[in-house]
């Protein structure tokens, strides 16, 4: 183990054992996965009890399965094999055979002719999963087809012991019964923060967590504890209680199939039944109706009065209590109108099932509990239709969404809580005996208040938080050159982008070294790759953009296969990508990460801070450019053998005030460069210097 790795370790284990908050920033290289899964392994061996474990959240999925599938087998095999460890996702990453079954007794009424042939990839693969985890099959496009994943898979209130047990249990519930026994819990944010939402009925009792890319905490509860309206969310609800035309589907047509076809039925019962059905149908109808009306009318508000001219990207505009659009929409009153007349006919049809005979209600049993849950997803869209429609909150941040299609009626409509430090220190630090918040980006000039701050940390009684910076194993100076281009102009328009992509050409064309271009907008990447497509076709070297459908682990792959290739990237290469060696040498960023003013959560925040008297700038738009500056440059070295350079193209670092305190963020000392002559000079020196070993290198690997 290295140095930094066995003080945070045991700086772990003393938080275990006192009871102790640690937020530990621990620098790349360091090993602080199995820095705190060991730890956490050998303390909870020690101090075992059913249903409580040490739960360990990571920012993405693709990390947690790395913990799961990596960093945990190797512990079983070279230090200890003795204790129990489980991954688990949100409950809808799961398939619940007793739908599965469900829907292939009853096609007709559950799937449509077209869907049906989206089914034999679950076929095949049911005969082998463990899991159920549906991103173990990769011909099952989830995308493509939402709405039949969501007829299978495993849904609050229908999936229970009970119902379950003819199909021997189902594959979440197995999961979660190893995970009541487990002595780790392997979650993502998501579900760390679903499970908050939620009164923590989701994981079992945790008194210990710890949270991995802390620094995503904070962003990931904007969106997890947030709500939004859309057309498909209020489609998808209705269509789940009934889906009008040809091929009549849902709950409510499923229970009209069942009702009164037993001997027994009293008749009275029967007949008061289908009219309540009925009446539920008609007035699903209407707010289909009602919802596209309404969307309609809000897209003919926003072309006319808010969208931009030209608009390339989506467009969010915050809304408040006294300037939300809804109140000069009449459409909208009627939909919510016509919602709460659907939800009266639905009390009614439950009262009346709730009434009658036993024997009645066990021969549609089945059909209820479909309904039943139809019912609660209605209900908490409604619910969140309420708080979106008529904003009433200080404390919440309202905005909406336009395609760049001004024809599309798929707007979205979202809320969000203002200060959701406020709700992640009430719903997952307050009730811990000890966390572990780590990262590689906490701090600010070696200080961790911001982020204390941001993610409600600083609530907790000073006395039992302890903050430490680890030490990155690399040797910065003498792995990488670090240069301040400062002759490219002012960043922020279409000369300065194309001012990058030049020099980027010239160097590439000149010294074939793979090069990450860390971008801050789409904008920036159209204008690059203008210039940069017909320079890398003269001069045969690779051009690879996050401009289509690719994802970014395709971008990845043929990045690091095309060595020597060009990858323009932005929001997402900025973390998370782990590039070692050749085909990373040189890492672009061509602006200072500060966030677009105009988000409604920047802009809230802001607000916020003005209102209490605070300098917004300083006290969050700096330090968020930071951390993810941080993040950004993080990306160049990954290795003790790694070589490269990092070229800011951004001026401001050399002129204004707070460009010292970026500086001060990165771990080897900046250098200036005034014109590409001497950027240039610089660059063919350490061509000469680190070229020749890093091929060495490249080739002892292979």
């Amino acid at each position: 183990m290295r140095l930094g790795q066995m003080k945070l370790a045991g700086d772990i284990v003393e938080a275990f054992n006192e009871e102790e908050i640690l937020v530990a920033e621990a620098g790349t290289g360091v090993g602080k996965s199995l820095a705190y899964l060991i730890p956490a392994i050998r303390w909870m061996k020690k101090n075992r009890r059913d249903g409580m474990s040490i739960v360990v959240s990571s920012y993405t999925k693709t990390l947690q399965e790395q913990l799961f599938f990596k960093d945990i087998p190797f512990i079983q095999e070279f230090i200890d094999k003795d204790f129990t460890v489980v991954m688990l996702k949100g409950r809808h990453n799961y398939i619940c055979l007793t739908k599965w079954h469900y829907m292939l007794k009853n096609l007709d009424q559950n799937i449509n002719l077209f869907d049906r042939i989206h089914l034999l990839p679950l076929l095949v693969w049911l005969r082998e999963t463990k899991t159920g985890d549906i991103e173990e099959n990769s011909g099952f496009q989830i995308k493509r087809v939402p709405h039949v994943w969501a007829r299978l898979c495993s849904e609050t209130g229908y999936c229970t012991t009970k119902k379950c047990a003819e199909y021997h249990g189902c594959y979440l519930g197995k999961i979660r019964k190893l995970a009541y026994h487990a002595d780790v819990i392997i979650v993502n944010h998501s579900l760390l923060l679903s499970d908050a939402a939620s009164d923590n009925a989701i994981l079992p009792e945790h008194p210990i967590c710890i949270i991995d890319e802390a620094h995503n905490l904070i962003k990931s509860a904007y969106q997890y504890l947030g709500i939004e309206i859309n057309p498909w969310r209020i489609e998808r609800a209705l269509h789940k209680l009934y889906t009008p035309g040809r091929l009549k589907l849902g709950a409510l047509v499923s229970l009209s199939r069942f009702v009164g076809k037993e001997k027994k039925w009293n008749k009275d019962h029967n007949d008061m039944i289908i009219k309540r059905l009925s009446q539920a149908e008609d007035d699903v109808a209407d707010m289909l109706k009602s919802s596209t009306a309404f969307f309609k009318a809000f897209l003919k508000y926003v072309n006319g009065e808010v969208r931009k001219t030209e608009q390339r990207y989506i467009q969010k505009v915050r809304y408040k209590p006294d300037t939300s659009p809804f109140a000069d929409i009449p459409e909208c009153e009627e939909l919510m109108t016509i919602s709460a007349k659907l939800e009266r006919s639905l009390s009614l049809l439950l009262k009346e099932i709730k009434s009658l005979d036993p024997k009645e209600k066990a021969s549609i049993s089945q059909q209820t509990d479909d309904l039943d849950i139809a019912v609660r997803v209605f209900g908490e869209m409604q619910s969140d239709m309420r708080t979106c429609f008529y904003p009433d909150a200080e404390d919440m941040i309202y905005w909406y969404e336009l395609p760049t299609d001004s024809e599309s009626i798929y707007l979205i409509i979202k809320a969000s809580p203002l200060h959701v430090n406020e709700q992640l220190y009430n719903k997952i630090f307050d009730n811990k005996s000890a966390v572990i918040a780590t990262s590689a980006t906490l701090t600010i000039s070696e200080r961790f208040k911001y982020f204390m701050k941001r993610s409600g940390l600083d609530m907790i009684d000073g006395d039992r938080v302890k903050t430490e910076i680890y030490e990155s194993p690399f040797n910065y100076e003498e792995q990488c050159e670090i240069w301040n281009v400062t002759h490219l102009g002012q960043p922020g328009n279409k000369a300065f982008d194309e001012n990058v992509a030049q020099l980027v050409g010239e160097l590439s064309a000149r010294h074939h070294l793979g090069t990450l271009v860390l971008t801050t907008s789409y904008a920036s990447i159209r204008n690059m790759k203008n210039i940069l497509e017909s320079v890398s076709q003269q001069n045969n070297f690779q051009l690879i953009t996050q401009m289509g459908s690719a994802s970014r682990t395709a971008l990845l792959q043929r990045f690091i296969q095309q060595t020597s290739s060009v990858l323009l990237g932005t929001e997402s290469f900025w973390e998370g990508v782990d590039i070692p060696g050749e085909p990373l040498e040189v890492l672009v960023m061509s602006k200072l990460p500060f966030a677009v003013p105009t988000e409604p959560i920047v802009q809230a925040i802001t607000e916020d801070i003005e209102k209490n008297g605070g300098n917004a700038f300083m006290e969050y738009s700096i330090p968020e450019a930071i951390l993810k500056f941080k993040q950004g440059f993080g990306r160049l070295i990954r290795s003790k053998e790694d070589r490269g350079i990092a070229l800011i193209m951004d001026n401001r670092l050399s002129f204004k005030r707070y460009g010292q305190y970026f500086q001060k963020s990165i771990p080897a000392t900046m250098r200036f460069v005034k014109n590409s002559e001497e950027l240039q000079q610089n660059i063919h020196k350490w061509v000469k210097t680190h070229k020749t070993s890093t091929k060495t290198k490249v080739q002892r690997q292979k």
